[in-house]
């Protein structure tokens, strides 16, 4: 039988099982049939069937700089409401608060990238007081977002072994625990950054060499929460502190003359999934398309730093 992924969903998978979430208070026994590879079995088929995922996502950055004569604070936190479907389509609405060099700035963030065509449009507005109605639109053949491969059961399954060994140190909790009031089955522990690179070195194609030498060095503390009532992945969270540290220290270790000192006092990103195969398509409301202003950027993470200014001035 065949199973259709974008190469975005093995990527956004395979991350995601490689990550985890973190619970609170032991509540019922968990039944013995269940275990920790009968739970990556199930997050597995579940992302192989994946055709749509509507999620939250929340992030909490706090990254402390400091040099001789010169200290600076930055700090992110967003909420994220996400509709995801496997054609390369997606929805994404929130809000972020950001401040650094002794600014802030709060907005309201709002996608969509649809394909019209050949091409993937993406509409985007960053909501401020005074430019509410404000819309940008960019065009792009991004094939990454295109690109559909055919995986057949059996390398699911050869997948599915692969993963068990990026899990080979977490633990599954003996009892079930409430997270977000949902009762769950709880598996955490130390993903090792070598692993995830080998795992993603043998499952996605064509994958960057700079992308896998940052995985190398993301050591991730992390949980993952899979609903006690049908063992379908519910919840993630992970901690990326100590994984920012370690690309800080290889990053200073190659600069010069600099005496820096970089840490990360929070760096947590928490998806929790909603519901699976539930969106059936991402439509562009047509009042946005008539008021949307071409440009040729697309929107990315400067779009958003770019608040700031360029040298750090609005």
């Amino acid at each position: 039988m065949k199973k259709k992924i974008t190469t975005g969903m093995i990527i956004a998978g395979s991350v995601i099982l490689s990550a985890g979430l973190a619970g609170c208070g032991a509540q019922n026994t968990k039944q013995a049939d269940i275990t920790k590879d009968s739970l990556i079995q199930k997050a597995a088929d579940t992302f192989a069937s994946l055709k749509s995922v509507d999620a939250d996502i929340d992030m909490d950055m706090d990254v402390k700089i400091s040099a001789t004569g010169f200290s600076m604070e930055m700090k992110n936190d967003a909420q994220m409401e996400a509709e995801s479907c496997n054609d390369g389509s997606s929805h994404i609405k929130g809000h972020m608060n950001m401040s650094a060099i002794g600014m802030e700035k709060d907005a309201d963030v709002e996608m969509y990238t649809v394909k019209e065509g050949d091409e993937f449009i993406q509409y985007y507005k960053i909501t401020e007081s005074g430019n509410e109605d404000v819309w940008t639109y960019s065009k792009s053949d991004n094939q990454a977002l295109a690109s559909v491969e055919e995986l057949d059961e059996s390398k699911v399954n050869e997948a599915v072994q692969k993963l068990n060994g990026v899990f080979s140190d977490m633990k599954l909790h003996k009892d079930t625990v409430n997270f977000n009031n949902v009762n769950c089955y709880l598996m955490e522990g130390t993903v090792e950054g070598e692993k995830i690179a080998q795992f993603m070195t043998e499952t996605v194609p064509d994958i960057d060499q700079t992308a896998l030498d940052s995985y190398k060095m993301m050591d991730f503390d992390t949980s993952f929460y899979f609903k006690a009532n049908d063992e379908t992945p519910y919840a993630v969270v992970i901690d990326m502190k100590d994984a920012v540290k370690n690309i800080v220290a290889a990053q200073l270790d190659q600069t010069e003359g600099l005496n820096m000192d970089i840490s990360a006092e929070e760096m947590k990103a928490t998806v929790i999934f909603n519901s699976f195969n539930n969106v059936k398509e991402i439509k562009v409301p047509e009042e946005v398309k008539k008021k949307a202003v071409e440009t040729s950027e697309p929107f990315d993470m400067t779009s958003l730093t770019g608040m700031f200014g360029q040298n750090g001035s609005m």
